[in-house]
């Protein structure tokens, strides 16, 4: 009996600090569990923010189309125009919009060809509508946007 005690004895004791020891394991995986989650988070965290600085700004900038209001101030600012010759810019280019659109559904080979007829179409509108000297800046500053969208800039973010 005394060696089966003993027996037992040993066993418990070599049991307890294995608990022990299972325990402290426990505790560390949990700080280790606990370092990845963190650690986790934080890189979601990091990428969520690299996408929302990525975006254009609520108020329509980057490279997607300005609102009307936004179009005419510009007009008026960079180019000096009154509110009348603003107003009839605004509607000639409101008229080509459609025709601008219908350009999607073109072939690669004919595009080319339709949207300089309607650029020309829009340019014969503007002299009629415009004085020659301010006609020619509204043309030039809409060529130079078309390049820019052609190239793949779009139009200018907000001077940032």
């Amino acid at each position: 009996m005394d060696a089966h005690l003993k027996k037992n004895n040993f066993y418990r004791k070599k049991i307890k600090p294995l608990a022990l020891m299972t325990n402290f394991h426990l505790q560390k995986n949990k700080q280790i569990v606990m370092k990845k989650l963190i650690l986790l988070t934080s890189l979601i965290m990091a990428c969520s923010a690299t996408t929302l600085l990525a975006q254009p700004p609520a108020g329509g900038g980057g490279g997607g189309r300005m609102d009307p209001a936004q179009q005419k101030e510009q007009l008026k600012t960079q180019l000096g125009l009154t509110e009348v010759q603003a107003d009839s810019v605004m509607a000639i280019n409101a008229a080509m919009r459609p025709l601008m659109m219908d350009l999607r559904n073109a072939s690669d080979a004919e595009r080319p060809a339709k949207m300089k007829e309607i650029m020309e179409a829009r340019n014969k509108r503007l002299e009629a509508a415009l004085p020659a000297d301010v006609a020619k800046k509204v043309e030039d500053m809409m060529a130079k946007r078309m390049q820019r969208m052609g190239q793949g800039g779009g139009r200018p973010s907000g001077g940032n």
